[in-house]
């Protein structure tokens, strides 16, 4: 569980870095999924999620992995579901490419995404000590 759940912190620390071609501070970026898909050294949620090894689904964004459930759940809870129906969750592309999108917000959700896979990995690892 403890693998899974720094997927989201590293993949945080990867959107970190500064940005090497110095045009932006950031490594993250919105509107492509960049890393080894064009060569750059910039990466959206879903690209830096897959450069630490979190499989992504690049046809079917909606793939049920812990990782990508807990994110879409924090999106939802601090910024809605982004104008999709009522009990659809909020596509996290939509959110990384929204063009008023800041590094701060992005990192916020990460952030509380990491803290939540960690209390679901306290507890999974309570009961399975319990049994």
């Amino acid at each position: 569980m403890a693998e899974d759940v720094s997927k989201i912190r590293a993949a945080l620390e990867v959107l970190r870095v500064p940005n090497p071609a110095g045009t932006d501070r950031r490594s993250w970026m919105r509107g492509m999924l960049h890393g080894k898909y064009q060569g750059a050294d910039r990466y959206c949620i879903l690209g830096a999620l897959e450069h630490v090894g979190v499989s992504i689904n690049h046809n079917y964004h909606r793939e049920e992995s812990a990782d990508l459930r807990v994110i879409r759940k924090v999106i939802g809870e601090q910024f809605g579901n982004g104008g999709y129906s009522e009990g659809v969750p909020p596509s996290i592309p939509g959110f990384n490419d929204e063009k008023t999108r800041t590094f701060d917000e992005v990192e916020l959700v990460l952030e509380k995404a990491a803290i939540l896979r960690e209390e679901e990995g306290a507890r999974s690892d309570w009961s399975l000590k319990r049994s």
